[in-house]
């Protein structure tokens, strides 16, 4: 006599975006929508698409977003102030000279902005700003970005600056003696002006984008800012 087959059938359930019927075990829970792999693949091109997902990531308002990025800026204005002026004080006891201190001071503040925003974002997906406005820097499927995302996105927003301080390094290394006239079209305005478009640029696409708000250096880096307080 044969032996009786007494295994519990498989439970099926319906993917809510494929309409497939597929094994409920292999059906995950995904920006609120049950769905199988090949649904979340289809949600995905969606969001990189810019659609608006029902029951999706919400954007933050432009004020608030704009005000957390000011919070954040005045933080970084104060830190980069005090290292500066301690980093220029050394350096002026030995002499530098003060095109180097200058330079010097301003990439410590470019530096100090970069690994802010990348420890920041990649230990909780929110600076001190996004805490404030209870906003934060996901994955496009909503997931915590990584370290290396973080640092990308930083180092991309704030790329510019670098080659403005270069500029303005050689700008100040060259300048004329004092009464003596300068060309308005130096490497120190140029390098100003580039740093500006930069950021109106950055900006625009961000306003542009109704659906997910994302920047230019989101774009780039595969990330995007929600409302939502970490987990």
């Amino acid at each position: 006599m044969s032996n009786l087959d007494t295994s519990q059938p498989t439970q099926l359930a319906r993917c809510s975006v494929t309409g497939n019927l597929v094994p409920e075990d292999e059906l995950i829970n995904f920006q609120g929508q049950l769905v199988c792999a090949e649904g979340k693949a289809i949600l995905l091109d969606r969001l990189k698409a810019g659609e608006a997902l029902v029951g999706g990531m919400e954007r933050p308002r432009i004020l608030l977003r704009f005000g957390c990025i000011v919070l954040d800026n005045i933080i970084l204005a104060v830190a980069g102030g005090l290292v500066g002026g301690l980093l220029g004080a050394g350096m002026g006891i030995m002499k530098f000279p003060m095109a180097t201190i200058f330079a010097a001071a301003q990439i410590a503040a470019a530096i100090i902005a970069v690994t802010y925003f990348t420890m920041m974002h990649a230990a909780r997906g929110q600076t001190l700003g996004k805490m404030a406005g209870k906003i934060m820097v996901v994955n496009l499927d909503g997931t915590p970005i990584s370290f290396r995302t973080a640092f990308i996105r930083a180092l991309i927003y704030y790329g510019p600056s670098f080659l403005n301080i270069v500029l303005m390094f050689i700008f100040v290394s060259n300048a004329p003696p004092p009464g003596q006239p300068t060309t308005p079209f130096n490497s120190m305005t140029i390098g100003s002006a580039l740093v500006g478009c930069w950021y109106i640029a950055d900006l625009l696409v961000g306003l542009l984008d109704t659906n997910q708000q994302r920047t230019i250096h989101d774009r780039i880096a595969g990330t995007r800012v929600i409302v939502r307080e970490p987990s």
